[in-house]
């Protein structure tokens, strides 16, 4: 039984991305505790058709298409963003935040996944108009 339980272990480490290198959760509340005393930054890393659908409030909006292009808004971002304050992303599922999140961490960065955007507005918190 050991056995199997390491086996699946390391198929989740492998497979998965689950491990040291994983990227930190974190729920609404917290994102919106932290937004609401200038804490940390919000980066929405949908794509545009997806935040037609609103936004969080208070929320920089990068396209994951544009950071994995280079865009230069992406390079903005990286150039003005306080390496102090942690970065909360989210998309909608949350698989694409943290695909960011783990390049951002690469660059010295700390960084949460909040996973998506359903869950913000399903815990009633403030949004606004997507671009």
């Amino acid at each position: 039984m050991k056995r199997i339980i390491s086996n699946l272990l390391v198929l989740c480490v492998t497979f998965l991305g689950i491990g040291a290198n994983a990227v930190e959760p974190i729920t609404p509340q917290k994102t919106k505790e932290q937004l609401d005393h200038q804490k940390a930054v919000v980066l929405d890393v949908r794509e545009q058709d997806e935040v037609a659908e609103g936004m969080i409030q208070g929320a920089a909006w990068i396209p994951k298409s544009g950071i994995d292009a280079g865009s230069a808004e992406w390079k903005k971002f990286m150039g003005q963003t306080d390496k102090k304050k942690p970065i909360i992303l989210y998309c909608r599922s949350g698989g694409r935040a943290g695909r960011v999140a783990e390049v951002l961490e690469k660059q010295g960065f700390k960084t949460f996944n909040m996973g998506g955007f359903d869950s913000w507005k399903e815990a009633g918190f403030p949004t606004k108009t997507g671009p």
